[in-house]
C-alpha cells in the first residue's frame, strides 16, 4: 500500500471516529447547554416557524454574514431617517436570527418611537405604537425568554410612551388601551376595595383555560358559548368584547333598553348590532352562566392573545396593590417585575442592567400613586386618570425588593445600590408628604416628613451650605413642594383632585356650601394655570399637558367619590343630599350603575340614600353623549327620539 493511500485511509477512521464520537457526546453536550442556559429549550416543532427555518436551511453558513450587513443597513436608513426602510430591514433580521435579542428592540423601538410620530393621524400612530408592542410581547420575548432587555423595553414602552404625556397622544393612546382592557381584564378597579378588587379578579385566575376543561368543570358556559358563537360567528376574543360592549351600551340605557333602541344606538356608532348575540347575554336567566363564561373567555385571552400569565398578575395584585390593568403603567410593572424574576433564575447576571429594570418597577409604583385611580365610560371613552394613595406604601415594598435582588448582583454593592435609589427614593418622599398632606392625613404626612428628614436631612451635604429643606415646619415644607413643582401637570392633578376630595368631605359633609364653594375655587385657579401651558397638536383631540374641561373634573371625581364603596353609605348620602342639583344630575345616570350592586344585600334603600335630583328626565333630553372615539355623537334619550319619531 503506498504512503498516500495509507494516509488516506487512515484520515477516512479517524474521520469516522470523529463522527461517531462526537454523535456520543452531542447529547451530554447538548444537556450541559440547557442546564448552563446557553440555549433555548424549544418546547415543539411549531416553535420554529416554516419561513425562519426555510431560510436558515438556504443560506447555511452565510446567515450570519448576511445579518451582520442587513443590520449595519438597517443602522444607516435609521440615522438617514428612512424609518420605514429599517423597519423592513430589521424585519427580516428577525427572521433569520430570532435569537438576537438587540434586533428586536430596535424593531419595537423603531415602530413605537421613530414610524409613529412619523404618522399624521391618532389611529395611524396607535396602530404603530401597538405594533412595537405586539412585536416584542407575542414575537421577541417568546423568542428570547432569557433577555431581561426585552421585557424591560416592552415595560418601558407602556410606562412611558402610553403613560407618560412626552407624546402630543398620548391621552389618545390611553383611551385605546383602556377601551382594550376594559373588556379583557373587567372593571373590579371601579371603586372597589383592594380585596374587592383581588375577589373579582381571582375569578378570571380559576377559570378553565381550555374548552375541554370548561366542558368538563362547567358543562352549561360550553353550552352557551356555543350559541353565542353561532348567534356571532366570530373569534372567541371578539365574543368577549361584543358581550362586554353591548352590556355598556345596555346599561347607558338604563340596563333592559329594546332592541330597536340598541339597533339604533350601535349603527349611529358605526356598529352592527347582532340581536341574538344581544337577548342571550342580556337574558335573566343567563345572568350567572355568562358571568363564568366571560372569565373563561377572559383567561383565555390574556394567556393566548396577550401572552401574560393571570396567576403572576394577581401575585402582583396582591404584593404591589388593586393594580388596574387598563392603566399603562400596570403593564409596565408587569413586564418590569417579570424580568427581574427571570433574572432571579439566571445563572450568569453579570451583564444584565437590573439596576435600570427594578428602577422601573418603583417607578410605575410611583406613577399610579399619582395617577392610578382611572375613571373610564367605555361608550364616549371618557377617561381621567386620579391619584390613588393606596400605592403610597407600596413604593417602599418594590424598592425593598431591588435591594434585595441587587444584594447577589455581581459587581454591586450595598452602597451603589443605596445611592442609585437614593435620589429616587428622597422625590417619593417629598410627593407622599405633599399628597398626604393636601388629602387631609396629617398624621401620614408627619411620618413620611420624620423618614425624609432622618435620611436625607444632616446626611445631605448641601444642607451645610444652603440649609436643609428638612428645616421647615411641615407646612412650610408642603407649601414649598407645591410651589417648586407647580409645572408638573400631575402635581397639579393632585392638587386639583385633593382640593376637590376636600370640599366633599368638609363642605358638602357638614352641610357648609361656603366650605364647599372655596375648595372647588382654590381647585378652579390650579386648572386655569395649568391650561395656560397646555401644548396643542394638530390632531390630538386632547391638549398635550392640559386636563378635560373644569366642570367634567369635578363631575368625574365626584361620580369616583360617591360610588367607592369604601366611603361609609351614610357618609356619602350625607354629600349626596348637600350637593349642588346642577352636579347630581350630570353624574346620576353613571354613578346609579355603580351603586345599585353595593345595595344588593337589601340592608340600605338606594332610592333613599340617593334619590334621584329633580329634572332627570328633562337634563337627559337636553345632553346628548358624544363618543369620542370616532367623533360620533349619541343622543342619550334614544328610546325617546324613536318614540317621537
Amino acid at each position: 500500500m503506498s504512503k498516500n493511500l495509507l494516509v488516506q485511509v487512515l484520515a477516512v477512521i479517524v474521520g469516522v471516529l470523529a463522527l461517531v464520537g462526537s454523535s456520543l457526546v452531542a447529547p451530554v453536550v447538548n444537556e450541559q447547554r440547557v442546564v448552563l442556559q446557553l440555549t433555548t429549550v424549544q418546547t415543539s416543532s411549531a416553535a420554529v416557524p416554516p419561513d425562519v427555518a426555510l431560510l436558515s436551511a438556504v443560506l447555511g453558513p452565510f446567515r450570519g454574514l448576511a445579518v451582520d450587513v442587513l443590520w449595519y443597513r438597517a443602522n444607516q436608513r435609521k440615522e438617514q431617517g428612512k424609518y420605514f426602510e429599517a423597519n423592513q430591514l430589521s424585519q427580516w433580521i428577525t427572521k433569520l436570527q430570532p435569537r438576537f435579542a438587540q434586533v428586536w428592540a430596535f424593531h419595537a423601538w423603531n415602530m413605537a418611537y421613530n414610524i409613529s410620530v412619523a404618522t399624521h393621524t391618532p389611529d395611524e400612530r396607535w396602530d404603530w405604537v401597538n405594533k412595537g408592542i405586539a412585536l416584542l410581547r407575542d414575537e421577541g420575548i417568546p423568542n428570547n425568554p432569557r433577555s431581561i432587555r426585552l421585557y424591560r423595553e416592552l415595560g418601558w414602552i407602556f410606562f412611558h410612551k402610553l403613560g407618560q404625556s412626552s407624546d402630543e397622544m398620548h391621552w389618545y393612546y390611553k383611551r385605546r388601551m383602556a377601551e382594550e382592557w376594559h373588556a379583557i381584564a373587567g372593571t373590579s378597579a371601579d371603586g372597589n376595595t383592594t380585596k374587592q378588587v383581588l375577589e373579582a379578579f381571582k375569578l378570571i385566575v380559576d377559570a378553565p383555560l381550555n374548552e375541554s376543561e370548561l366542558v368538563e368543570k362547567d358543562p352549561a358556559s360550553a353550552a352557551l358559548l356555543k350559541k353565542l358563537r353561532d348567534a356571532l360567528p366570530e373569534k372567541d376574543l371578539e365574543i368577549l368584547r361584543s358581550a362586554v360592549r353591548l352590556k355598556s351600551y345596555a346599561d347607558s340605557l338604563g340596563g333592559d333598553p329594546e332592541p330597536k333602541v340598541m339597533r339604533l344606538l350601535l349603527t349611529n356608532a358605526g356598529q352592527k348590532y347582532p340581536e341574538e348575540f344581544d337577548k342571550l347575554t342580556r337574558d335573566p336567566k343567563n345572568a350567572e352562566t355568562l358571568a363564568k363564561l366571560l372569565s373563561y373567555l377572559r383567561r383565555r385571552a390574556i394567556v393566548w392573545d396577550y401572552h401574560m400569565d393571570p396567576a403572576l398578575m394577581y401575585e402582583y395584585m396582591e404584593l404591589f396593590g388593586p393594580l388596574d390593568w387598563r392603566h399603562p403603567s400596570a403593564h409596565g410593572l408587569y413586564w418590569a417585575n417579570t424580568g427581574t424574576r427571570v433574572a432571579d433564575e439566571l445563572l450568569n447576571r453579570k451583564n444584565i442592567d437590573l439596576l435600570n429594570t427594578y428602577r422601573q418597577n418603583v417607578h410605575s409604583i410611583q406613577d399610579m400613586m399619582r395617577m392610578g385611580r382611572m375613571v373610564f365610560d367605555p361608550i364616549t371613552l371618557h377617561l381621567d386618570l386620579l391619584p390613588d394613595p393606596r400605592f403610597a406604601p407600596k413604593y417602599e415594598v418594590a424598592l425593598n425588593f431591588a435591594r434585595q435582588s441587587l444584594d447577589k448582583q455581581p459587581g454591586l454593592n450595598k452602597d451603589q445600590v443605596e445611592n442609585a435609589y437614593a435620589a429616587g427614593f428622597e422625590n417619593f418622599l417629598h410627593q407622599a408628604i405633599t399628597f398626604s398632606y393636601l388629602y387631609g392625613d396629617e398624621e401620614m404626612a408627619i411620618e413620611y416628613f420624620k423618614k425624609a428628614r432622618k435620611l436625607y436631612g444632616k446626611s445631605n451635604p448641601m444642607a451645610r451650605v444652603y440649609g436643609s429643606v428638612y428645616d421647615r415646619t411641615l407646612q412650610e415644607f408642603v407649601f414649598a413642594q407645591f410651589q417648586g413643582n407647580a409645572d408638573m401637570s400631575s402635581v397639579n392633578r393632585q392638587f386639583i383632585d385633593a382640593m376637590l376630595q376636600r370640599a366633599f368631605t368638609q363642605g358638602l359633609a357638614n352641610s357648609r356650601p361656603d366650605v364647599f364653594n372655596r375648595f372647588v375655587e382654590m381647585a378652579k385657579m390650579a386648572y386655569e394655570r395649568q391650561e395656560k401651558k397646555g401644548v396643542a397638536a394638530p390632531n390630538a383631540e386632547q391638549r398635550r399637558m392640559s386636563f378635560l374641561p373644569f366642570p367634567e373634573l369635578v363631575a368625574t371625581t365626584y361620580e369616583s367619590y360617591i360610588s367607592t364603596p369604601g366611603i361609609p353609605v351614610d357618609f356619602r348620602a350625607r354629600v349626596w343630599a348637600a350637593t349642588p342639583v346642577d352636579l347630581k344630575q350630570v353624574v346620576y345616570d353613571k354613578a346609579i350603575l355603580k351603586l345599585k350592586p353595593q345595595f344588593a344585600d337589601g340592608r340600605f334603600d338606594i332610592s333613599r340614600a340617593f334619590p334621584e335630583p329633580p329634572g332627570m328626565e328633562a337634563y337627559r333630553k337636553a345632553h346628548p353623549v358624544a363618543i369620542t372615539n370616532t367623533g360620533r355623537d349619541v343622543n342619550r334619550d334614544v328610546k325617546g327620539s324613536i318614540e317621537r319619531n
